[in-house]
């Protein structure tokens, strides 16, 4: 898709588009393609955002974590969990349990347990920043 005005519109095939892509517009699109089974479409619209000085919020990274779980791509599942944390997001119980989905229903068993350890670590420090405020 071509980049279109300041805006945040975007024109497609060249021809001028009402369509306001938001991060809730990229949110629907990439559940639909969490739904439709296409993990690399989930991602490539996560990409899409950040190009388009959109931020993905927890909703983007859930639907890209699900998609990649449904598409047996536990590795990129881990890689968005990470990119939530860096990017000060706290995962949500659907990004976390599609997480340790993904890792287990990929032989990943180890894996997974160790990703809801690490997981109970990050919200017990997370717990206890904002405890501390």
């Amino acid at each position: 898709m071509a980049r279109g005005s300041a805006s945040g519109n975007q024109a497609v095939s060249g021809e001028a588009s009402c369509f306001a892509y938001t991060p809730v517009s990229y949110n629907a699109v990439t559940s639909a393609c969490e739904k439709g089974d296409q993990w690399h479409w989930a991602l490539a619209l996560l990409s899409e955002m950040w190009e388009a000085n959109l931020e993905p919020d927890d909703i983007s990274y859930s639907a890209g974590i699900s998609a990649c779980e449904k598409g047996g791509q536990w590795q990129r599942a881990l890689s968005l969990l990470s990119e939530m944390w860096e990017a000060k997001l706290v995962p949500n119980a659907m990004s976390c349990s599609a997480g340790i989905l993904a890792c287990d229903r990929s032989g990943q068993g180890q894996r997974a347990i160790w990703l809801l350890k690490d997981l109970q670590a990050q919200f017990q420090s997370w717990g206890q920043r904002v405890r501390g405020r």
